[in-house]
């Protein structure tokens, strides 16, 4: 039986990497190894359970449908191992995590270390990007998100802080263009964009007379929160962006809030997970710990 777990495992890692040779490369194997021991699961399957071509891989139909099965499998064997180690009262386990780049870099990290130094049986793979992962079809374990509660209800979802977007401007270019009095006086300015949001929706305010988008042309258009805030920083246009950013730059006068009562808008930071792991010792213990360490920060995130 552990033969065929290790094979499941495998067949798992190939499926979640896309390919062999990445999937050899996180294992540590090679990839001829890996391929040879695909095809005997293969082989006492009696099905073929994927499409190889030079240029890609897919599942076939049993493929899919045991990769279904043994994802679950493989989850509660996990599951198994953490419920028993909680018993010792040890956690223990890799957690496969997710997380926004900017808040990934600037806290995310650093609270993961501490993490690390106080549970020593516990590992961390942290991947890094600004797009919302598959978790499950991923293969990750949780991910910390920014924003409205998941789209897809079937996530646990925990809010571990918050911070609120503001809309900011640099005091030269406030100087040179004057500063805004209203929300329709946005419309007159430069704009910064965050691309893996539609535009309209992030200039999207509500007003007396309903929500409406406001926003002057784009200066510049891209998928980091940190590029938007050097270029906002060097005047070249309004930014809104969340206080975990550019709170820094607020506190210190590189940049000004404009409009706060009518455009700043709370960002919960959740911890989500597939519903399949709420029970995960590790997980409770990692959700614990970032809100801990975000407590109290200077960009006002803090859960309510």
């Amino acid at each position: 039986m552990t033969g065929r777990l290790e094979d499941m495992e495998l067949f798992a890692c190939v499926v979640q990497a896309g390919g062999f040779t990445t999937a050899a490369r996180r294992l540590d194997t090679s990839k001829s190894r890996l391929s040879r021991r695909i095809s005997e699961l293969e082989g006492r399957l009696g099905v073929k359970l994927l499409h190889r071509t030079t240029r890609r891989l897919s599942l076939t139909e049993a493929g899919a449908a045991y990769h279904a099965r043994v994802t679950r499998l493989l989850e509660a064997a996990r599951e198994t191992e953490e419920a028993v180690s909680a018993l010792g009262e040890t956690l223990a386990g890799t957690i496969r995590l997710a997380a926004p780049m900017s808040f990934g870099l600037s806290h995310v990290g650093p609270a993961l270390v501490s993490f690390l130094e106080a549970n020593p049986g516990i590992a961390i793979d942290l991947v890094l990007d600004d797009r919302t992962n598959d978790l499950v079809g991923e293969g990750f374990d949780a991910a910390v998100r920014s924003g409205p509660r998941p789209a897809d209800s079937t996530l646990v979802s925990r809010v571990i802080t918050m911070s609120r977007a503001v809309v900011a401007g640099a005091p030269v270019l406030l100087d040179r263009l004057g500063r805004p009095a209203t929300v329709d006086d946005l419309a007159r300015f430069p704009c910064l964009v965050y691309s893996n949001r539609s535009a309209d929706e992030q200039w999207r305010f509500d007003t007396p007379t309903g929500s409406r988008t406001v926003r002057g042309a784009e200066r510049l258009r891209a998928n980091n929160g940190d590029v938007l805030a050097q270029a906002a920083i060097a005047g070249l246009g309004l930014v809104i962006l969340p206080t975990f950013i550019i709170g820094p730059a607020l506190i210190d006068g590189r940049l000004e809030p404009l409009l706060e009562a009518e455009t700043a808008k709370r960002n919960d930071i959740r911890l989500v997970y597939p519903p399949g792991r709420q029970t995960s010792a590790k997980l409770r213990a990692l959700a614990d710990h970032l809100a801990d360490a975000f407590r109290g920060e200077p960009w006002e995130c803090r859960p309510n």
